[in-house]
């Protein structure tokens, strides 16, 4: 994946992993990964959609903090899995941080105006 900025499409799921953990059923942040992309491709048409990335697609040899910033820096739109864990969490600070440092060298966090690039989708009330 290149540097280029937003002009890749993507979007970064950035969510703490005690919040993916289910007892019963499927993982949340693995529905709402699913639900998304099936989605996008319903509103926007097959092949339009953005690719939607999380920490999942890491592999065991990877530096887990470079690849995250190359991943943020090449990303459009940050959704980020509020609960009280994801807000406690350090790393989830860091992504925050580095999406919004990386949106600002790209023209801003803001987009048409008044819309901007992170969206938060609250899971477990703050």
């Amino acid at each position: 994946m290149s540097n280029s900025g937003a002009s890749d499409k993507k979007v970064f799921i950035s969510y703490c992993h005690d919040d993916n953990d289910e007892m019963l059923g499927d993982q949340w942040v693995e529905q709402l990964h699913r639900y998304l992309g099936v989605r996008l491709k319903q509103v926007l048409g097959r092949g339009n959609q953005p690719d939607i990335w999380r920490d999942r697609e890491l592999q065991g040899n990877q530096d887990f903090a470079d690849v995250l910033v190359e991943e943020l820096q090449s990303a459009a739109i940050l959704i980020s899995v509020l609960t009280p864990s994801y807000v406690q969490s350090e790393w989830c600070q860091r992504e925050i941080e580095e999406f919004v440092r990386s949106a600002e060298r790209q023209g801003g966090i803001k987009i048409g105006g008044n819309q901007k690039r992170i969206f938060k989708v609250e899971k477990t009330p703050v």
